[in-house]
Order: structure tokens, then sequence, then C-alpha cells
């Protein structure tokens, strides 16, 4: 793992292609193609459920009233839709 413990795409993707015994390039592939479709779901507004490990979907944040932090003037946020993810129970499950 690369510093403060976080996995990298690059190594996310090493690890996926030893463990399935494929190329790095065809689990890049695979993986830039499920994000394309993820994010082309959410786009169209079909939620994508990956049972039993989460779901992902659009949601939308409602507008706001907020504070410029430089002027401190009162500016209005407008709502905007926002990817939101889903923990499933398998997933939950592997914290307990």
């Amino acid at each position: 793992m690369s510093e403060k413990n976080i996995l990298s795409k690059k190594e996310l993707i090493a690890l996926i292609a030893r463990k399935a015994d494929i190329s790095k390039k065809d689990t890049e592939t695979v993986m830039e193609t499920f994000w394309e479709l993820v994010k082309d779901s959410l786009k169209n507004g079909i939620p994508v459920r990956y049972i039993p490990y989460g779901s992902f979907e659009a949601r939308l944040r409602t507008g706001r009233a907020g504070i410029n932090p430089v002027t401190h003037e009162k500016i209005q946020i407008p709502s905007k839709k926002i990817p939101s993810f889903r923990a499933g129970k398998a997933l939950k499950e592997v914290l307990e």
C-alpha cells in the first residue's frame, strides 16, 4: 500500500489482476468500464445496486442559504444532484 495506508487505483488494479489471474491492462479496462456504466446510469437517474455489497444512486441536495467566507455576504446555494453510495449488509458485516 502507498503512504498513509491508502489503496491507490494502480495498486487496486494490480491486486485484482493478480487475484483474478488476468492482465493489468484487462483489469483496468474492466474497472474503467464499470465506472463508466455507473456514471451513465446515475446520469440517467438509474440507481445501481450490487446486492449484497451496496448501491449507488443520485440524490438531490436541496438549495440552501450560505455565507461567502471572504466577503461574509449571504448567498443562495442552488440545489444539485450528488452521487451517493450506501453500503449493503455484506460490506457492513466485514467491519463488525
